[in-house]
């Protein structure tokens, strides 16, 4: 669904919030709200409550043609990407991506443990447990952010389910 405002109208939190609450009752997950030069693209969650995550946005006054990673998020609009379901493909590989997922990857037993053999490597008889090396990267090594609030504990879930 697209909701377009007037051009050049800012797309305030009430726009966007509308959009959202169109999608929702008419049961889409992909909206876009636009004002023609920059184009907003949200994914709808159906939780309760249900939430929105900004997927992406372009802004078509800093778009160069030239640039590919500039064309593309475009092509993921078009009617072709959207029968292939492209877009779903770019969010899942973006979550993948993420700070969070990555965050949480990062402190499994299994990456703990390659860690752990490689500083072992590296520094011949040194004791080395994995509750040391987790505490050294929560606290020194990943950002705060990527391991706190409710993103980082949906990664967390999501990296306990593919274990």
């Amino acid at each position: 669904m697209i909701e377009i405002k007037a051009i050049g109208l800012e797309l305030k939190d009430d726009y966007i919030r509308q959009a959202i609450d169109y999608g929702a009752n008419s049961g889409i997950k992909w909206v876009i709200l636009t004002n023609g030069m920059n184009w907003q693209i949200y994914r709808i969650t159906f939780s309760k409550p249900i939430d929105k995550e900004m997927v992406y946005e372009i802004n078509f006054s800093n778009i160069n043609p030239k640039i590919e990673n500039h064309i593309e998020p475009i092509y993921y609009l078009c009617k072709e990407a959207l029968g292939k379901s492209l877009l779903d493909e770019y969010h899942s590989q973006k979550q993948a991506l993420s700070k969070y997922y990555i965050g949480q990857m990062i402190l499994t037993e299994t990456v703990l443990d390659v860690i752990k053999r490689e500083l072992k490597r590296l520094t011949p008889g040194v004791k080395i447990e994995n509750d040391e090396i987790e505490e050294a990267l929560r606290s020194d090594v990943i950002k705060r952010d990527a391991l706190e609030g409710d993103k980082a504990v949906d990664a967390a879930v999501s990296a306990i389910l593919c274990k």
